[in-house]
């Protein structure tokens, strides 16, 4: 049988609205129960310790971090299809793309996660904690002005579309998001890693 990429009536556009919001704000909605971080389509915790802790790298030097898709359910065709989420108690958003990036936040500002203490000016770090690679900090190990600073750096780029009305179109919009382009091997990072080693 052939594969056939016709669509039963044309292509609808979706707008995404950017903004730029500090992470823990992102993190503080999920705990909540307000972003649903676990929809279907998702994957589980796969990021090593050593991703999450480029994110916070990369926070800090002012690197992008990517993009991350939300779905709010807050719509009409949402409620439609499933009921108001108000009354049903769902969360009114849900992470299509950047699950990741969120629970790396989420370990950062749970303190699950400890960084090179190096990283930061002195001042702005209270406590550390020592490993074989010298004085580690996690985020309560900063004083009030390091953990009020590293909020405010820590921003993350958000689109969010408001035409779901179930989770598997959420889904489509994860595959598309997620199935474009060819996939980072390990070898194109070596050869990235070698790179910016001659920097």
């Amino acid at each position: 049988m052939t594969m056939t990429l016709q669509t039963s009536r044309p292509i609808e556009h979706v707008t995404h609205n950017p903004a730029q919001l500090e992470a823990r704000g992102l993190v503080t909605d999920a705990q909540r129960g307000d972003l649903d971080l676990n929809p279907s389509y998702q994957r589980g915790a796969v990021w090593s310790v050593l991703q999450q802790r480029s994110l916070v790298y990369s926070w800090l030097s002012g690197r992008p971090t990517g993009v991350i898709t939300l779905s709010d359910r807050d719509n009409p065709r949402w409620a439609a299809a499933n009921g108001d989420i108000y009354t049903t108690g769902m969360p009114w958003r849900a992470v299509v793309d950047g699950k990741q990036r969120l629970l790396c936040a989420s370990a950062w500002f749970t303190d699950e996660l400890t960084v090179p203490a190096s990283w930061f000016k002195p001042d702005l770090i209270a406590e550390t904690r020592g490993t074989e690679d010298g004085p580690y900090v996690c985020f309560s190990g900063l004083t009030d002005a390091g953990q009020l600073k590293f909020g405010r750096l820590a921003r993350l780029l958000v689109v969010t579309f408001k035409t779901a009305a179930t989770e598997a179109e959420e889904a489509e919009s994860f595959l598309l998001i997620n199935g474009g382009g060819a996939p980072q091997g390990p070898r194109d990072m070596r050869r990235a890693q070698d790179a910016a080693r001659q920097v």
